[in-house]
Formats: C-alpha cells, sequence, structure tokens
C-alpha cells in the first residue's frame, strides 16, 4: 500500500476466519517512521515523515476461539505529485531592464526550499532560496538555460527547466551631441536631449571620461547640472 508522506492515516487490520476480540503481537520489521501499531486492537495511525519501504509482520489470535495466524505487510512511503509554477519564465525587454517573477511550488508540504541545480541565471539576478523570487537587474545580452529545484519539508522535489533570453536594445537611441558653452564659477544646468524610437524612461551614465570638477550627471533626467 502507498502512503503519502506527510499525510495522515488511520488503517485497522481485522483477521479473517476466526471471531473477535483478537490480539495482535508484532513479530518483525515496523510500521513507518511517525505512525504507531496498537497491538491491542490492531490499528495502524499517524502521518509517515520518512520516505521509504516498511514491512512488518504481525501474529493475531482470536481470544475466543483460540484460533491464531500470522501476515505480512508491505508500505510504502513515497511522494505527492509536486508542481512548479510558472511552468515557462517571461523574459526582459533588454538589459538593465528590472527582472521580478516568483517560482512557487505545490502539492508538498511547506516550507519549500528553491535551488539553481543546474546552469546559471543572467548575471544581476538572483533567486530567493525561501521565496522563490527571482528579482534584480539583467545585465549581459544572451539566452541563459537553467534547472530550478524546489524541495519540500520531507526532501521531495519538483524540477522545471528554464530558459531567459536578454536581448540588446530595443530601438535606436541618439543624444544631442553638443552642449552649451560653460563658464568658470558659474550655476550651469542642461538636459541631455534623447531622440529615437526607444521608448523612456531612460537610464544615463557616464561610460569614458569625466564631468568638470563641480558638476553632476542626474542619471534618472539626463540633467548636468552644478558650479564648475
Amino acid at each position: 500500500m502507498n502512503l503519502i508522506i506527510g499525510d495522515s492515516y488511520s488503517y485497522i487490520i481485522v483477521p479473517t476466519l476466526a471471531a473477535p476480540p483478537y490480539i495482535y503481537t508484532l513479530i518483525s520489521g515496523s510500521v513507518p517512521v511517525g505512525m504507531t501499531l496498537d497491538l491491542e486492537v490492531g490499528k495502524i495511525t499517524g502521518t509517515p515523515t520518512v520516505l521509504g519501504t516498511y514491512n512488518f509482520t504481525l501474529y493475531a489470535t482470536s481470544l475466543s476461539s483460540g484460533c491464531c495466524g500470522t501476515a505480512s505487510f508491505e508500505l510504502d512511503v513515497i511522494c505527492p505529485a509536486l508542481q512548479l509554477l510558472p511552468a515557462t519564465l517571461t523574459s526582459p525587454d533588454f538589459i538593465s531592464q528590472s527582472y521580478d517573477v516568483m517560482i512557487t511550488a505545490s502539492g508538498g508540504q511547506l516550507p519549500y526550499i528553491y535551488t539553481v541545480t543546474s546552469g546559471s541565471l543572467p548575471s544581476g539576478l538572483t533567486l530567493n532560496t525561501a521565496s522563490g523570487l527571482i528579482s534584480g537587474s539583467t545585465e549581459p545580452v544572451g539566452s541563459f538555460n537553467f534547472i530550478i529545484t524546489a524541495t519540500d519539508l520531507y526532501g521531495c522535489i519538483i524540477e522545471n527547466l528554464y530558459q531567459i533570453v536578454i536581448q540588446g536594445c530595443v530601438g535606436d537611441i541618439t543624444l544631442s551631441p553638443t552642449l552649451s558653452e560653460i563658464s568658470s564659477g558659474q550655476p550651469y544646468s542642461e538636459v541631455i536631449q534623447v531622440f529615437g524610437s526607444a521608448v523612456p524612461p531612460y537610464t544615463f551614465s557616464i561610460i569614458s571620461g569625466s564631468l568638470p570638477p563641480g558638476l553632476t550627471l542626474n542619471t534618472s533626467s539626463g540633467e548636468i547640472s552644478g558650479i564648475p
């Protein structure tokens, strides 16, 4: 008989061809861990907590007739059918995009532990092992394949193969090529103009060189301001 680990059960073993009441003796073996055997009534109850196959043999005696006999039993404690959702992951549209997707296991016993057991997430993304949340900011362009495994309280597992594809920029961007003249010691403010088919909002960064001392770049608005 198959028992699902973590589920509660109650069975009474009833002899045949002899009149009750009965008394039972455990000759060999044991019931699953987490369950008990009441030898006065032949009742097995409890919640199995360890996977495996359990064999045991009982000797039963009819107190009214004196008839007796033995029987062997096998109980298999197995995992339930677990599920991991979503089955596939959405991919970000482009690099440096915020990413936030929850992987959720069900069918087993809480809590679950989530791990990447093959491959790797794109750089910039992390997996919360307790909640299953994949989050971060996508960085490299490319196709990334990885397996996420969820393990429940009793060691039952479910795994899915996922893929995240990160593309480069969507649309073209050009920036205003020149800035107005600047005077030392005078307040300065100018916003970098963005042209093209890409979709705002934008993030601005300096990839080479440096601003004059006293000036700063607002990475959200593209404004250069300060007193040089």
